[in-house]
This record gives C-alpha cells, sequence and structure tokens, in this order.
C-alpha cells in the first residue's frame, strides 16, 4: 500500500510539471521549495497562485488534479477559480 504522502508528493509532482508546461516562464521555485520540504499546501496553492498571477488557466485535467489534491488537504474548489478552464 502506498504511503498517503508519497502518494500527494507525486500527485503535486505531476501538477507542477503541467504547471511548468503551461508557464514555461513562471517562476516556481517557490512552490519546489515547498514541496521539497513536505509542504504540500503551501505548494499546491504556490503554483496556483503562480499561474494566475501569468494569467494561465488550467485545462480541464489540470484543474481536476488541483480539484483532488485540494479536497484531500480540505481547501475549498473556490481556492482554484482564478485558474478554472474557461467554458
Amino acid at each position: 500500500m502506498t504511503n498517503p504522502y508519497e502518494e500527494a508528493e507525486r500527485q503535486l509532482n505531476d501538477v507542477l510539471a503541467a504547471a511548468v508546461a503551461l508557464s514555461p516562464d513562471g517562476d516556481f521555485q517557490e512552490a519546489r521549495r515547498y514541496l521539497d520540504h513536505g509542504e504540500y499546501e503551501l505548494a499546491l496553492d504556490t503554483i496556483a497562485a503562480t499561474l494566475a498571477e501569468r494569467g494561465k488557466r488550467a485545462d480541464a485535467a489540470l484543474y481536476a488534479k488541483f480539484v483532488e489534491l485540494g479536497r484531500q488537504m480540505e481547501f475549498e474548489e473556490s481556492n482554484w477559480a482564478s485558474i478554472r478552464p474557461a467554458t
């Protein structure tokens, strides 16, 4: 059975990689530091904030990952409103 923290870290690494691909000009160093130090909530929030600062919106698959991780961390879905895919 996978350790829940290892699984969260793996998912966050996937989200970070997708965010970098979406916004290669974004500075994700702060999020990386949080992730490396096990500060998963701060990492997820910082990734979303960096995308929002760059005016980037997640695609449906990336947004779903934010929502799922956010639920696991007890965040409200509204935290990701600024990067919600355009409809």
